[in-house]
């Protein structure tokens, strides 16, 4: 059970939307150019590969969180729905260990 998206959510899930976008030409042009014309897949193409695999991850969590009530305050979420802000706040922490323990 999700709320509507609403606070500062919209921008979130925007700029999500455009990074994701930008990222995902930019990840798919730098492979083939490495591996179709350079012929050359080295340990740095490695890397943005990652890189970019583990900002999906990020944008997954923050949108799940945007749907749950991130960009939201407490008490706009409770007269929307009194059980969604425990499951908001879990998304919020299972993103805080998925980002922060990485590194």
């Amino acid at each position: 059970m999700t709320i509507p998206v609403a606070g500062r959510g919209p921008e979130l899930l925007g700029t999500l939307g455009l990074f994701i976008a930008l990222s995902t030409i930019t990840i798919v042009l730098r492979v083939y150019f490495r591996v179709v014309l350079v012929k050359n897949f080295g340990m740095d193409d490695w890397f943005a590969v990652l890189a970019w695999a583990l900002f999906i991850i990020y944008a997954t969590f923050a949108t799940l969180g945007a749907h749950h009530g991130t960009g939201q305050h407490a008490i706009d979420i409770i007269k929307a729905d009194p059980e969604i802000l425990p499951i908001g706040l879990k998304v919020c922490d299972s993103h805080s260990v998925a980002v922060f323990n990485v590194f």
